[in-house]
């Protein structure tokens, strides 16, 4: 493998210790390397196999620390760019009262129609919206009625913290 300058040097422990989602494991691979550790030696450290070692370092040593971060890739564009996302969640996270729309809750066509009102969204189903806040992981309804479900109502056992069984409510003998 080639040396390495200060400033990849640099940028490598940066985005080593950004962590995984970020390249982290790539950039140990190339650290680890560098200090010249036997592929094998990586392999066993960082739970890796050989293939997915060897590939980074070979990317590496062709496009530098460029090469450790992910391509573009194919496929249909997303539907809802992060910035409608965050504006989704800063809605979500406000009470409806707050934003002039009637009610104490948001329901998914509640939420749509404004989404759509506000322009935020040119058009949006209930059902992609749906999708959107669960990938995001946020909730319409309150820990007790449960999470977000497709045409799922909570049973109502579930609903109630409480429940006490008839048979034990003051039974005669």
């Amino acid at each position: 493998m080639r040396e390495q300058s200060a400033a990849e040097r640099a940028e490598l422990i940066r985005l080593r210790d950004a962590g995984p989602k970020v390249g982290g494991a790539r950039a140990a691979i190339i650290l680890l390397s560098a200090m010249r550790l036997s592929v094998s030696e990586i392999v066993q450290r960082l739970g890796l196999s050989r293939p997915t070692v060897t590939h980074w370092l070979r990317r590496f040593d062709r496009s530098g620390v460029a090469g450790l971060l992910d391509r573009p890739r194919s496929g249909r564009p997303a539907r809802i760019s992060s910035e409608t996302l965050r504006h989704i969640t800063m809605v979500v996270s406000a009470r409806p009262r707050d934003l002039g729309i009637p009610g104490t809750r948001w329901s998914l066509a509640r939420l749509r129609g404004y989404l759509v009102q506000t322009g935020t969204v040119p058009a949006l189903s209930q059902e992609l919206l749906r999708i959107t806040l669960k990938r995001a992981g946020l909730s319409l309804t309150s820990t007790r009625a449960g999470q977000i479900q497709k045409g799922v109502t909570p049973p109502r056992s579930s609903r109630s913290s409480a429940t006490t069984p008839r048979s034990s409510r003051g039974a005669r003998a």
